[in-house]
């Protein structure tokens, strides 16, 4: 008989333990839930990959590029579970060493979710980007771009540097590819055999410039020639921003007839926000990535009564509207130019186009009239959040 209440005592503490340990569990997955939404509530820009392992003893387990979170919650398990082991890493991940920056060394590089060819496109990197590096597996790199967006990448898309390096580049003498396609020259001579192609937007140290031609150097040390009248000094880009929306617009058109591409953002093809995001690029203002993002920031248009209060280079969100059970979805977005017309990349024509949201014209679309969200004025706020001019980004100082 005391055998037998010993071995009912021993299964009461047993199933004791268990329940506090399943609402111990619980706790931290709440406190992990929160973090993550006070501080990356858009994993597309923010990593926070944590989670509560339970191996002969709870720990937290993960890694984060967020410092204050990464704190936040260590100074809470210290102060409220004492015993749980904290095993969270934060990126930049060491094994990199003193190469946390990289610039991208290839016409367009593609980024995408997880490391592998097979996976989806997410979006584009150009020629000349500076970005952060977070970690590597095998080879690939998971980088982090100027509008802080978050993908993998392979290692020959990159060149990996040091932060004085970094800055150091930033300072050089360089220039800017102005044509929508081209080449760089293995000698001043279009003839020659090409070091490689070039798409708008495409940034490249200087050494020299003749006979029409200026002398680049690639960031992994490949050198070449390009046409000088197929590019700018960057100094002389940076006086061409007036942000007007002539200007804008100018860029714009000349995307007409490009094919699209889900994650595109160059000159060979883009998706809707590629788009927008590479023409504002093109005029010295950074957007972020994604329609659902862009649609964020900026001064909102009252289109309320109809589109008669649009700006030309307003952009304007398309998508599912909102319910009492369904939340709005913003899926698509465009350059408004004027008269009720707006030039835009969507997936159904396949190609960047123009359309009128104006029934009875002859290019007039009644899907994009009836879905339209809003429209939201980017030039008056170049400056603000989600707005940024581009030498002012942390990346290009």
């Amino acid at each position: 008989m005391k055998h037998l209440y010993k071995h009912l005592a021993f299964l009461v503490i047993l199933f004791f333990s268990a329940g506090c340990l399943q609402l111990q569990q619980k706790e931290l997955n709440n406190l992990i839930s929160d973090i993550c939404q006070k501080y990356a509530p858009d994993n597309r820009i923010a990593f926070f990959n944590v989670q509560v392992k339970k191996n002969g003893q709870i720990a937290v387990d993960g890694e984060t590029d967020i410092i204050s979170a990464y704190n936040e919650l260590d100074s809470i398990l210290k102060t409220d579970h004492p015993k749980v082991e904290f095993n969270v890493n934060l990126l930049p991940s060491k094994s990199l060493g003193e190469h946390t920056w990289g610039i991208i060394t290839v016409s367009v590089a593609c980024l995408r979710p997880v490391p592998g060819n097979s996976a989806e496109l997410i979006t584009q990197a150009l020629l000349g980007t500076p970005v952060k590096i977070l970690k590597r597996e095998s080879n690939w790199y998971l980088i982090q771009t100027p509008d802080s967006y978050l993908g993998w990448t392979k290692e020959g898309s990159l060149s990996l540097i040091t932060e004085d390096e970094m800055h150091r580049y930033n300072h050089s003498e360089r220039i800017i590819f102005t044509g929508m396609a081209g080449f760089c020259y293995r000698s001043p001579d279009e003839n020659s055999q090409p070091v490689s192609d070039l798409v708008l937007g495409n940034i490249l140290e200087a050494t020299d410039v003749s006979s029409g031609f200026c002398k680049v150097k690639f960031p992994d040390g490949r050198t070449g020639f390009v046409k000088s009248n197929e590019c700018l000094p960057i100094d002389k880009w940076k006086e061409s921003f007036t942000h007007s929306p002539k200007k804008i617009l100018e860029t714009a058109m000349k995307f007409l007839g490009l094919p699209y591409l889900w994650g595109g953002t160059s000159s060979k093809a883009v998706d809707c926000s590629g788009f927008t995001k590479t023409v504002f690029f093109m005029n010295g203002i950074i957007l972020q990535r994604d329609a659902s993002q862009q649609v964020l920031f900026g001064d909102l248009v009252n289109t309320s009564e109809g589109y008669e209060k649009l700006a030309p280079a307003d952009l304007l969100f398309f998508g599912t509207h909102g319910t009492d059970s369904t939340k709005e979805s913003v899926t698509h977005v465009g350059i408004y130019i004027g008269n009720g017309e707006i030039i835009h990349s969507p997936s159904s024509s396949s190609r960047v186009k123009i359309n009128s949201l104006i029934a009875g014209s002859e290019n007039y679309s009644s899907y994009l009239d009836t879905i339209f969200i809003r429209a939201r004025r980017i030039l008056t706020c170049v400056g603000n959040p989600g707005i940024e001019p581009v030498f002012e980004n942390d990346f290009y100082h």
